[in-house]
């Protein structure tokens, strides 16, 4: 028999195909395209501990709808707005607040949505730097101002208080930083945040005693903060000398130098104290018999009747005609030492790195020097011949007075024509040659040309040299003077 309906003849398809949905319409049955139980999805959050975070926080969507359904369509949103038509989906949560997250699946005409809700947390502070970055130090009685600086920037809230761990050392005001020096000591000023963070960092403060900063036997003295610098002059600065070079990197320890050059009248009285006699001869630590250590002058230091005293008008100038051996014998007796050159220059230069620590000229207005010779042919000066009372001229920005002109003043180190022996990198306290003929002496005098007095600028005299424009000033470690 033939076959009555022969399944290559094309024109029965479209009644097979209808005959199959009359037979079985998907869209109404119930049993086939009812989503059980709901609509339903999970919140994966991309962070290590998978929870919500500080903002932005990522987090994927993932779909666990129960469906049968062959014609599921879903709809993403977050606090009403739509963000993805598929099956799963990724956000980023961008503000600390809380979002409506829903997921509506869509079967025929039948849709059955979720809605989860997500709290996204402040971003709270990781962080806290002080300033300023090295230990600080301040007087008795005196205040010191800190600084702190929160990490991230935009942590939602940057409120520090601050305390201190020993309050009969120092106080501090919790809201401002504002440290105040009580009693003689170290203490840690601490700062921590508001946030519930727990955050916290601390500065050691160390008070001094108020007259290890303002009076030492009358000596006025400044604390020098550690740090870099580099000492020498470089090429391209007028009137240097082939002494200044290399230029190179030298690290130094904090340390203290005297505000002014020793006066007539703080040498005297060691003078007297010492017994020295009117040959001016004395012994010096480390140095055997006696050796010069001043000759008496009409201009700075006379001996007379038993005593030494200033001469007249002249208590408040520079001590001069004083020899290295009487600098480094005074420094000593007060439990100090004579600055290391590098020491004298870092100070000198007060963060500058100009000829002058006033910039790329130097005016009689601003020091005592020869003004008939100006520096690098600007205009000529005035010349008194002669030193001037200490604190005549304004300080330099570390507070320290004539560092430029007026008088030469003594270094500890030994003269090295140059500095060929110092390596390439930055070189630590560096204390100079180990012997040599003469010692350094810096800063120019009266009766230098200005380009004498830069402070790269260099000089040198045998240890017992004398003269009427060489002084010195004194230097000392923190709490090494005594009273």
């Amino acid at each position: 028999m033939k076959n009555q309906f022969p399944l290559n003849k094309i024109s029965w398809l479209p009644f097979c195909l209808s005959v199959a949905v009359v037979l079985f319409d998907a869209c109404s049955d119930e049993s086939f395209w009812k989503i059980e139980p709901e609509a339903d999805f999970t919140i994966t959050w991309l962070t290590p501990d998978n929870q919500a975070g500080p903002p932005p926080c990522s987090a994927t969507l993932t779909n666990t709808t129960n469906t049968r359904g062959l014609v599921t369509s879903y709809v993403w949103t977050v606090n009403g707005v739509e963000i993805a038509t598929s099956k799963d989906a990724n956000y980023s949560f961008i503000a600390s607040e809380t979002y409506t997250v829903r997921l509506t699946a869509t079967n025929c005409n039948t849709s059955q949505s979720k809605e989860n809700t997500v709290t996204i947390p402040e971003m709270k502070v990781s962080g806290i730097t002080i300033s300023p970055s090295d230990d600080v130090s301040v007087v008795e009685g005196k205040t010191i101002t800190l600084t702190a600086t929160v990490t991230p920037v935009d942590a939602a809230n940057k409120t520090i208080t601050w305390d201190a761990d020993n309050t009969g050392i120092a106080t501090v005001n919790a809201q401002t930083g504002v440290v105040t020096g009580v009693s003689v000591g170290t203490t840690t000023i601490r700062a921590t945040a508001t946030d519930g963070s727990g955050v916290t960092a601390g500065k050691n403060v160390t008070v001094l005693k108020a007259d290890s900063e303002v009076e030492l036997k009358g000596i006025k003295m400044v604390p020098i903060k550690a740090g870099t610098f580099y000492m020498g002059s470089p090429s391209s600065e007028p009137e240097r000398s082939s002494n200044e070079i290399p230029q190179h990197g030298v690290a130094l320890s904090a340390f203290r130098l005297s505000a002014y050059a020793i006066t007539n009248e703080q040498y005297c009285r060691f003078l007297n104290d010492r017994g020295i006699d009117g040959n001016g001869q004395g012994t010096v630590s480390g140095f055997s018999g006696t050796h010069q250590l001043i000759y008496s002058h009409n201009l700075g230091a006379n001996y007379a009747s038993g005593q030494w005293r200033p001469q007249d008008g002249y208590a408040d100038h520079p001590v001069v005609y004083v020899t290295w051996y009487g600098a480094k014998a005074f420094c000593e007796w007060i439990g100090g030492r004579l600055p290391t050159e590098a020491e004298w220059e870092y100070a000198c230069r007060a963060g500058t790195v100009t000829p002058f620590n006033t910039g790329n000229n130097l005016t009689t207005s601003q020091a005592n020097y020869d003004g008939n010779y100006p520096y690098n042919r600007n205009p000529n000066g005035t010349y008194l011949g002669h030193t001037q009372p200490v604190g005549s001229y304004a300080p330099n920005a570390w507070g320290l007075y004539e560092m430029h002109g007026n008088v030469r003043e003594w270094c500890g180190d030994w003269y090295s024509d140059g500095y060929g022996d110092f390596p390439n990198g930055a070189v630590d306290d560096p204390q100079g040659p180990d012997t040599g003929v003469r010692r350094v002496v810096r800063g120019g005098s009266w009766g230098s040309a200005a380009g004498g007095c830069r402070s790269a600028a260099r000089a040198a005299s045998g240890p017992d040299g004398c003269s009427d424009y060489q002084g010195f000033r004194l230097a000392a470690a923190p709490f090494q003077l005594t009273d």
